[in-house]
């Protein structure tokens, strides 16, 4: 979770209250050494700023690496990406929320 904690760092850097703000996990569950999700998700809550969701992707694991139950906590969901045509759905669908 160390690449969501800078981009959400540079959201709110340069917030603005207009503006709704995603903030895309993808994962193999692979090497996650680093922040993890109670840390991002404490960090996320502290910012009190509704409009940032996060939406994860998890791909080759059959929507196993990014817990749905965690990224309602933001707001958003979670999708399966395990091909090229499940992640080209995924990234449709957050983009026409």
């Amino acid at each position: 979770f160390d690449c969501a904690e800078v981009q959400l760092s540079r959201i709110v850097k340069s917030y603005r209250p207009d503006i709704d703000y995603y903030i895309v996990l993808m994962t193999d569950g692979e090497n996650n050494a680093g922040e993890d999700a109670n840390a991002f998700l404490q960090s996320w809550q502290n910012q009190h700023k509704i409009n940032i969701t996060v939406m994860g992707i998890s791909f080759g694991t059959d929507g196993s690496s990014v817990n749905s139950d965690y990224t309602v906590k933001f707001g958003g969901n979670t999708y399966a990406g395990n091909n090229d045509a499940d992640l080209f759905n995924a990234f449709k669908q957050i983009f026409n929320r």
